[in-house]
């Protein structure tokens, strides 16, 4: 008789409105379904553990009664974050302040720290106080472990996916303390691709060049399966960038015990073959029987950039000098629709005892990955590259500004704010919607593509004549690139900013070549300021100097002894 479990379905809590939004359901467990893709594999952790028993005891657990999905009366919905320490838990009060008092976001938000040392009792009395609703535990203080578990929680990646299993929350948002969110994420979790998928990830700038495929062997997976996660990263197959992820636990709670199991086994078998947790999680869907469940969004990151004249520390000059003396301070990443959602800032972290804030200065498009391969690795670094890594659009905030100068007298589509305007909107730089500016440069009807009607701004072909506009930012050449809308296509505040993200885009900047070869155009960035990414920034100054001014929270001032070098 085959093994089976069912899972029970989803308890909801919505009101009437939601409950016939489509959500599928838990599926039943099956043996079988489970190990659809295994094979035998005789490899062991470097502590000379079965890595097969190992993945039995987790099956034998899965279809079992001790398995059991989110309570009924679990909250819907919250944010994790894995935290604690001088280094990290200021770069989460920097997330949770702008959350609460520049968003005005209620979430619910869960910290997870790791050791007594990571988080002092008046510290964390103070946060919970200042960031209700916030809840908080060590998930170092476990007295003993299931015995399916390799290890338990430590302090590093594995305390990510330890936090998305033993989320309080129904469907969780897990970030990293260094993202610094731009909007409140509700919106996220009410979007059609998750209540489709049940899922999120998003890329990072590269390919797949820190993750070796014999991993999957090793852990004694079909090698088919590559291709099968693939399919749900779309055109742009790209590794995950684990700063932040959503799971709806009550349909993919299986998946997080994978997860945890190939993270908790880490540094002794796992992430010797991949760049920590990134991409266990892809893998995890195909340990549970449904890699093609795996959902990326369709949008690669931009990045945030500061000249290195003024950075206040001192990088990788090889790659300051590959980067035309640019340095990315943090990933910007987007909604599948094409909505700026946070900063993750990877390089670009906020530490009291600096002298200031980090300073941000110009945000990018989404980053084909030739150009982040060629300019951000395999360039001559010694400032021979073909042609400027970034060219910085010489906008400035008046031209959007000017729009609001228009007056009766002088009706009509201001050239110069329309084409800086389009130019942003088009390739995906996060500048706010301007309505106003859409109105009257495109009428209140659809616009017909080249040489169509449009009844604010004339045709196009007329439009981009008075606007002084490049062949490249024409309606026809759009439409001719690939991309399906632009800012004048849509009922309003259904403008996705397309082409900086389709496929005709990303191949037209990669070029003809493939792997390490030279992009054929540079990236493009504007002033930081110019853009919805400005409150990310303008809360992360803000927040430094209030730290500063909070007596509870000077143990954190102190530098770290090991940075003391």
């Amino acid at each position: 008789m085959q093994e089976s479990k069912q899972l029970p379905g989803e308890a909801r809590s919505l009101s009437s409105s939601q409950e016939h939004e489509y959500r599928p359901q838990p599926r039943a467990l099956h043996a079988d379904d489970i190990k659809r893709y295994w094979v035998q594999t005789a490899a062991t952790t470097k502590t000379n553990v079965s890595v097969t028993a190992m993945k039995q005891k987790l099956l034998d657990y899965l279809l079992s009664d001790r398995f059991q999905p989110p309570a009924a009366n679990a909250p819907h919905r919250g944010i994790v974050i894995p935290t604690g320490g001088k280094h990290y838990l200021p770069q989460a009060i920097v997330a949770l302040r702008t959350l609460r008092h520049h968003l005005g976001c209620t979430i619910p938000v869960q910290l997870v720290w790791c050791g007594k040392d990571e988080m002092l009792e008046p510290v964390w009395s103070f946060l919970e106080r200042e960031f209700a609703p916030l809840t908080g535990y060590d998930a170092c203080a476990h007295e003993s472990l299931p015995g399916h578990w390799y290890k338990g929680p430590s302090k590093g990646f594995n305390l990510k996916a330890y936090g998305l299993l033993a989320a309080p929350f129904k469907e969780v948002l897990l970030w990293d303390s260094d993202v610094v969110p731009a909007v409140c994420p509700d919106s996220l979790f009410d979007s059609e691709e998750f209540k489709l998928h049940g899922n999120m990830f998003w890329g990072d700038v590269y390919g797949e060049g820190m993750f070796q495929k014999k991993v999957y062997r090793l852990l004694g997976l079909q090698d088919q399966v590559h291709d099968l996660i693939a399919t749900g990263k779309g055109i742009f197959n790209r590794y995950a960038e684990s700063g932040a992820m959503m799971v709806d636990r009550t349909r993919h709670l299986d998946m997080l015990e994978w997860a945890w199991w190939m993270n908790a086994m880490g540094h002794d078998l796992t992430y010797n073959y991949m760049y920590g947790d990134k991409d266990t999680f892809g893998v995890a869907f195909a340990m549970a029987g449904k890699p093609t469940e795996y959902y990326q969004v369709p949008v690669p990151p931009g990045g945030v950039w500061t000249h290195d004249s003024n950075l206040d520390w001192h990088p990788d000059k090889k790659q300051l000098l590959r980067q035309g003396h640019w340095w990315m301070n943090s990933l910007a990443h987007f909604s599948p629709s094409g909505q700026v959602l946070w900063q993750h800032r990877v390089t670009g972290e906020i530490h009291m005892w600096a002298d200031a804030p980090p300073r941000d200065e110009l945000v990018s498009p989404p980053m084909p990955s030739s150009w982040t391969m060629y300019h951000m690795a395999f360039a001559p670094n010694d400032g021979s590259a073909q042609f400027p890594s970034i060219v910085v659009m010489p906008y400035n905030l008046t031209w959007l500004h000017a729009i609001s100068a228009t007056t009766p007298a002088t009706p009509g589509c201001p050239p110069l704010v329309w084409a800086a305007y389009w130019h942003m909107r088009t390739h995906a730089v996060p500048v706010a919607v301007n309505t106003t500016l859409e109105e009257l440069c495109c009428g209140h009807g659809h616009a017909q593509g080249e040489g169509g009607a449009s009844t604010g701004g004339g045709s196009w072909a007329a439009l981009r004549q008075r606007s002084l506009v490049t062949l490249d930012t024409g309606a026809g050449a759009i439409a001719a690139q690939g991309a399906k809308h632009h800012p004048c296509w849509g009922a309003a505040g259904d403008r996705p900013h397309l082409l900086g993200i389709n496929e005709a885009w990303e191949r037209r900047t990669n070029g003809p070549y493939s792997g390490w070869g030279v992009p054929r155009e540079p990236l493009w960035a504007v002033p930081l300021n110019m853009t919805e990414l400005w409150v990310t920034w303008a809360a992360m100054n803000e927040t430094w100097h209030w730290q500063h001014a909070q007596e509870a929270l000077r143990p954190l001032m102190k530098k770290r002894r090991r940075d003391r070098s």
